[in-house]
């Protein structure tokens, strides 16, 4: 990728500017949209087991934690 930007925005072709992928608004909602897509699809069964572990009414261990720095 650093080699492709060395050649087409180097300061010789700067008179004839090549745009592909220069502020192509669409790819970047793509790029943006899919990510956050998967986590919301990971988070969503994360928080239900992370309520239902929650639930739970009489457990039959307590573990206290206290960390000093």
């Amino acid at each position: 990728m650093l080699g492709r930007m060395l050649y087409f925005y180097n300061s010789e072709n700067t008179a004839t500017p090549r745009v592909a992928f220069a502020h192509h608004t669409v790819l970047e909602i793509i790029w943006t949209y899919i990510p956050a897509t998967i986590l919301l699809l990971i988070a969503a069964p994360s928080f239900s087991l992370l309520y239902s572990i929650d639930a739970l009414v009489s457990p039959k261990i307590s573990v206290k934690v206290i960390g000093h720095q």
